[in-house]
């Protein structure tokens, strides 16, 4: 959908909270995109490395006191600043990243009676490492911050049905834009030589998972499963990223006695993929993961749980093979079936790059994006053709919000 004249150079505020992995991707790439299309961005966001990341790429970054956890007093200046910085921007259109950033973003825009707002839900709400009362407290109050959100964007179908069964939340509000990878005629195709400097012999398998070490991705079952097939001299693993489980799943590793060689975090991502021969993700909850898609994207046949969007990507015996989630026995029964046949390692990995590249790319996240945004703005606009006036959604009275 085209930018008309009056859209031109709108201002949009992204919120997040301290991201990395694959919202800071999806956010990073939606942000040039949509600078590329016209739109004027800006950032709310807690100090790191992803807001000095923009700020060198020229976005004005404007810095929130914004946890990981709930915290009412600094939640409070959160909503204050982001709601000061609304009027003064005279932005256009919210757009919120994650639960957390939904929260202050979306009460601050209603405080500030901005036009449009927009939401994208990353990740589940029910499977996440706190108590099952605590996380439906927290859907409900997601499904009552609908009620002044213009469009809820899910990264997974699986998702929607989440918000929609659970939240309570009307279906024409939520609609889903999957993830999507950059591709070009070489992509996960040419690289460095990860296996050489981890000192990985050309004929060894090695099995490989990427993820953030928390509870949710499940690397405890990865590491028992490689604790059944220590007894292969031709199979290594390896374990790349860092996290808060990184010293007790490396204790667990050498309790079991498994070769797994851990890198801890790495900037180096396609190179490390290139060099696997099996990829493994074993999460036990997931909303679209990135790294599902570049290691499709890179070729790679793959044995990942049957959670969260994975199946919505990975078609089970065509572009890879999925498992129940928290079950060591049927991660180590999808390994070795790949593991002892090349064949269908070769026919597994070619087929998912092909269906990543036809189907999940960047350029068709960020257009339809885009046509939110345009829809959106054209239908505010044609409400408030002169001076601004009171946004049609559902207003409930203030003093509800606190």
């Amino acid at each position: 959908m085209a930018l008309s004249m009056r859209m031109v150079g709108s201002c949009v505020l992204q919120v997040v909270r301290p991201i990395a992995g694959g919202m800071k991707r999806h956010v990073h790439s939606l942000a040039k995109g949509l600078v590329q299309a016209g739109y004027k961005v800006i950032f709310a966001s807690p100090r790191g490395p992803f807001a000095e990341e923009l700020e060198r790429e020229g976005f004005h970054v404007s810095v929130i006191p914004l946890r990981g956890a709930p915290h009412p007093l600094y939640d409070y200046f959160c909503i204050k600043k982001i709601s000061e910085l609304l009027r003064k921007k005279r932005v256009y259109l919210i757009h919120t990243h994650g639960y957390r950033a939904g929260w202050v973003g979306r009460i601050a825009a209603r405080l500030a009676g901005t036009p449009a707002v927009v939401h994208t839900a990353h990740s589940s709400l029910l499977h996440n490492p706190w108590p099952s009362w605590k996380a439906k407290i927290f859907l409900r109050l997601d499904g009552y911050l609908a009620r002044f959100t213009d469009q809820i964007i899910t990264v997974s179908n699986d998702l929607r049905r989440e918000l929609i069964e659970q939240g309570k939340i009307p279906p024409a509000l939520v609609t889903t834009i999957y993830n999507g990878l950059k591709f070009d005629s070489k992509s996960g195709l040419t690289g460095g030589n990860i296996r050489t400097e981890l000192g990985v012999p050309p004929q060894t398998l090695l099995v490989g998972t990427i993820a953030r070490l928390a509870p949710q991705k499940g690397i405890s079952v990865f590491i028992k499963a490689a604790s059944c097939l220590k007894h292969r001299a031709d199979v290594r693993f390896i374990v790349v990223g860092d996290g808060p489980l990184r010293q007790a799943i490396e204790r667990e590793a050498d309790l079991l006695g498994v070769p797994v060689i851990f890198t801890g975090f790495r900037k180096d991502i396609p190179d490390i993929l290139r060099g696997l021969d099996v990829f493994v993700l074993p999460s036990l909850t997931e909303g679209l993961p990135y790294v599902i898609l570049e290691a499709m994207g890179s070729g790679l046949p793959i044995v990942a749980t049957r959670v969260g969007g994975i199946p919505e990507v990975i078609r089970d015996g065509e572009t890879g093979i999925l498992v129940p989630p928290g079950s060591e026995e049927d991660l180590v029964r999808g390994l070795v079936t790949l593991l002892d046949n090349e064949n269908l390692r070769r026919n597994l990995g070619a087929a998912a790059r092909l269906h990543v590249m036809q189907n999940f790319r960047e350029e068709t996240m960020i257009q339809q994006t885009l046509n939110v945004y345009g829809r959106l703005l054209h239908s505010k606009t044609s409400q408030q053709p002169g001076a601004e006036k009171e946004s049609s959604r559902p207003q409930p009275p203030f003093n509800s919000l606190v």
